[in-house]
């Protein structure tokens, strides 16, 4: 150890000596010990953040530290579940009894299908028989209600009118002509 003022006690006592390298060094003679100049290590944050850059052990227990209170906050956040807070007043204290355990909760809310199928018909009318009831699981091609139209029928009954009409007609041009024939064949 030297001495207080000297260069080995300034080392101990948290300093670092800087010699200046050039004209005037240790090796070339002269004025070598005027050239040198203390430099204080920096303290607090400063001086952890300089040991840092250096001491990578510093740095694994930092990053170790981090990891652990990155667990420890997940273990008591997940460790409880959830939690429901419950207006006093809808709390019912008794002595404990046997009997039958009822698991009814009273819960509002709105119940929607995952998926909606909107039906449409060629022709419409008025349903006359529902073959099939809400919820019931259906095929392709199975049939659901049965639809009845007037129009509809009106327009079957006078195409089958129509149909019946030039069915007679070609019946009377049949017999008209089977007519036309046998007198053709008596001259």
């Amino acid at each position: 150890m030297g001495a207080p003022g000297s260069a080995e006690g300034a080392a101990t006592a948290g300093m670092h000596v800087v010699k200046a390298a050039g004209p005037g060094s240790a090796g070339t003679g002269g004025m070598g010990a005027g050239m040198d100049r203390r430099v204080e290590r920096p303290k607090g944050w400063k001086g952890l953040a300089h040991r840092a850059r250096r001491d990578k052990r510093l740095w694994a227990a930092g990053a170790a530290l981090v990891a652990l209170v990155g667990a420890a906050t997940v273990m008591l956040q997940t460790q409880g579940g959830q939690t429901v807070r419950v207006a006093e007043s809808r709390l019912t204290v008794a002595k404990v009894a046997e009997g039958t355990f009822e698991d009814f909760i009273p819960v509002r809310g709105a119940v929607e299908p995952l998926n909606s199928v909107y039906l449409d018909s060629v022709e419409g009318g008025r349903v006359e028989k529902k073959l099939v009831e809400v919820g019931q699981k259906v095929t392709a091609g199975q049939p659901m209600v049965e639809l009845s139209n007037t129009q509809l029928q009106l327009d079957i009954i006078s195409r089958e009118a129509q149909v019946m009409e030039q069915i007679n007609r070609l019946h009377d041009t049949e017999l008209q002509l089977e007519t036309n024939r046998i007198s053709n064949q008596r001259e």
